[in-house]
């Protein structure tokens, strides 16, 4: 219903008539009266007499009026009480506003409506938000559809420069349609309330031209008059009102259900978000499924866990070092809205270094963006109410093990912003965490961790009580979850038997221990070996594992220094870390080079046997001494020299005459050198040239092993290797 003085005016038009069958104004009203009479001057009886009267004319005055609709439900203009044709509710920030309303002229007389654009005006506004870009048209619907399409609308101007716009002449008992539009501002927020009110004034034409209303001119105010006041009609009673929308979403983990229960399910509408099967995970057992794009390498399943709103993956470690490594969640989006809505993902904030995050739609392809004050969103498009969607999340990290090791926990926080609102501030959240895997393994320290730089080496003696050495180790778990590690480790042996060289490999052994003098490493005759281990058991992150390797060396072990070569390896996380930086350092036995010497008569008994006592010869008889020379050290012995001269104990050559020399060797790729009276070293045995048999006085046998034709210290005999001499006298 209108104010009470537009009652009062409708009234007043109703005594005049209904408005549609009002008299147009300007229409003149002409009254002639006429009388018939019997003439006296004529026959009995006749008609003719007659008579006309004066013309007066009445000229219909304008009584101008008219109506906007729909009104406001109540009797006052009232923001909130608008009628339910112009009560919207979800409209977005940004978004432009039009209303149409229904202008009748209710008078008898052309009239032009003017309507109030100025939103400071009163009750064009709501008092409590503003609208923006408010203004007004003309609407015609030249197709007859019901919408307003392009072409329809003609802005109304203000045509007279009195601050209002002006509607077409309306002519009387007729009705156009104006739209009122505005925008709700870009920063509009959830629930807020804004409308306006098409405050409407008329203007009309007190002489109005009834045969051609375009001669109209319209300048006068159309007014009521109530209890004898005459005011200015006003229409104040049309407030619209739009009612920003309140996004409803939620971010989770990953939706198993898909529709009618399949699993998993890719995306689209769903029956509700469910949870995966249980699985065992390294963070217990928990909702889980697999990586869907798991990273490369080993081709490794990778578990990520559900726990309540948040996500837990714990991935394997891959073979190479140099690339990135990762792993894809599937998070879900459900539009608890009551409207379809497209939906921001917004990049997580405080990644650790190194970490990037990328989001794909469920099936791991890029989603389209959305451009927001320069930044680009992957946005998930047009999720409808109830829509339960899958996407992926993937994290990049360092890789585990190479120059940058990722932290042990990465957090990504998975936030969502719903494009209904103004703000880029996320609607909702969901955690999903990776918990790397990582491993240090190497020499025992006293704090966290391992040493890597130095090493350390452990000297024992084949054959002796001394023949084991100890390696103190730690074992710590860098990573984000917990593991169980395996141990091993080898050392290759290079194994005299009977001078025959061969390797024999030896397991490392590893024990626990009681660390006794607390100062975080074994220490041999102090701390006490506990039991034989071949891993740590279940380690937690952050957790540290101390054994001690204990390698036993064999007792004919050939004097050097020896690697010892050994690992950890998890047995969920594959991830593995070597040591080889310890060292068994063997040292050489307490031994000779032994010269085994015997002797025949060559003249008597050439082909008899060599024997050390008992051996007779005559004057002219030729002597035959054999020497067997034997390295019977566990290590090389250098510049190895057998001689044959006269010396305190012996006078070979005060009564013997040189008659010949021969040798040969087991060193490998050695080459028997000869050497008369210390002269130069030679393959050959013939004495050198100018050198008599009878001044021959020494002889020297040699093993060249760098084929230099000459012994020195880089020339080596072996361990347990020989050279055989034969020495041939003639006894004088």
């Amino acid at each position: 219903m209108k104010k009470s003085t537009y009652l009062l005016s409708l009234m007043a038009a109703l005594t005049l008539g209904t408005a549609s069958a009002a008299t147009e104004a300007g229409i003149e009203i002409v009254n002639v009266a006429t009388a018939t009479f019997e003439d006296p001057t004529g026959a009995a009886g006749n008609t003719a007499g007659t008579s006309t009267s004066n013309p007066v004319t009445t000229t219909v005055l304008p009584v101008p009026s008219f109506t906007v609709t729909p009104n406001n439900t109540g009797t006052a203009p009232s923001p909130d009480a608008p009628d339910p044709t112009l009560d919207r509710a979800g409209v977005l920030p940004g978004s432009v506003q039009q209303f149409r309303y229904t202008v009748t002229n209710t008078g008898n007389t052309p009239v032009v409506v003017q309507f109030n654009p100025d939103i400071t005006a009163l009750n064009v506004d709501r008092t409590n938000s503003d609208v923006q870009n408010l203004t007004y048209f003309a609407f015609t619907d030249t197709n007859n559809n019901g919408v307003i399409d392009a072409g329809e609308l003609q802005p109304l101007t203000d045509s007279n420069n009195d601050g209002l716009v002006e509607s077409p002449a309306i002519a009387s008992n007729a009705a156009i349609t104006i739209v009122q539009s505005y925008k709700i501002p870009d920063a509009a927020t959830a629930g807020t309330r804004f409308g306006a009110n098409p405050v409407a004034t008329g203007l009309f034409d007190n002489t109005p031209d009834a045969q051609n209303s375009g001669n109209n001119t319209y300048t006068s105010t159309v007014t009521v008059t109530n209890n004898g006041v005459t005011s200015t009609l006003v229409d104040n009673n049309n407030f619209n009102r739009s009612t920003v929308y309140t996004p409803g979403v939620s971010v989770a983990p990953i939706d198993a259900n898909g529709v009618g229960g399949t699993t998993p399910a890719p995306g689209g509408n769903t029956d509700g978000r469910q949870d995966p099967p249980a699985q065992v995970t390294p963070g217990g057992t928990l909702p889980a499924y697999n990586d869907p794009n798991p990273n490369g390498g080993n081709g490794a399943v990778v578990l990520v866990g559900v726990n309540g709103n948040n996500q837990s993956a714990f991935p394997k470690a891959d073979a190479e070092l140099v690339n990135d490594d990762r792993v894809t969640f599937i998070n879900s989006v459900t539009n608890s809205g009551t409207q379809t809505d497209s939906f921001l993902l917004l990049p997580p904030l405080n990644l650790p270094a190194g970490v990037t995050v990328t989001y794909f739609d469920a099936a791991g392809n890029a989603l389209p963006t959305t451009t927001v004050n320069g930044v680009a969103y992957g946005t998930l498009q047009n999720v409808t109410a109830g829509e339960t969607r899958n996407f992926r999340v993937q994290v990049n990290y360092p890789d585990t093990g190479g120059v940058n090791s990722p932290v042990p926990v990465i957090n990504v926080e998975i936030g969502i912003d719903s494009l209904s609102d103004a703000d880029i501030l996320p609607n909702a959240s969901s955690t999903d965490t990776v918990f790397t895997p990582d491993l240090q393994f190497g020499d025992s320290t006293l704090a966290l961790g391992t040493s890597a730089g130095p090493v350390v080496t452990d000297a024992v003696t084949p054959g002796t009580a001394d023949t084991v050495a100890f390696f103190p180790m730690d074992v710590f778990n860098a990573g984000g979850y917990t593991d169980t590690f395996t141990l091993s480790g080898s050392v290759p042996f290079t194994v005299l038997n009977a001078g025959v060289p061969s390797t024999s490999t030896v397991t490392a052994t590893y024990y626990t221990y009681t660390d006794v003098n607390n100062d975080g490493t074994f220490t041999s005759g102090t701390d006490t070996l506990g039991s034989v281990v071949t891993s740590t058991g279940p380690l937690a992150a952050g957790a540290e594992f101390k054994v001690v390797a204990l390698v036993t060396v064999p007792a004919n072990t050939r004097a050097g220094l020896y690697t010892v070569s050994q690992s950890a390896t998890g047995n969920y996380s594959t991830i593995s870390r070597g040591d080889t930086n310890d060292v068994v350092q063997v040292l050489s036995t307490a031994a000779t080079v032994t010269l085994a010497k015997s002797g025949r008569n060559a003249t008597v008994n050439p082909g008899g046997a060599f024997v050390t006592t008992g051996l007779t010869a005559k004057p002219t008889d030729t002597v035959e001494y054999r020497i067997i020379a034997t390295n019977t050290y566990n290590t090389d012995v250098r510049n190895f020299i057998l001689t044959e001269q006269n010396s305190a104990q012996g006078n070979v050559f005060t009564y013997g005459t040189f008659a010949g020399v021969s040798s040969s060797t087991t060193q490998a790729g050695g080459t028997v050198l000869y050497r008369f009276n210390g002269g130069a070293w030679q393959t050959g045995t013939a004495l050198p040239g100018g050198l008599a048999a009878s001044a021959v006085i020494r002889v020297d046998v040699g093993v060249d092993t760098n084929a230099d034709i000459n012994i020195t210290r880089d020339d080596v005999l072996s361990a347990s290797q020989t050279v055989t001499t034969n020495f041939t006298v003639t006894v004088k």
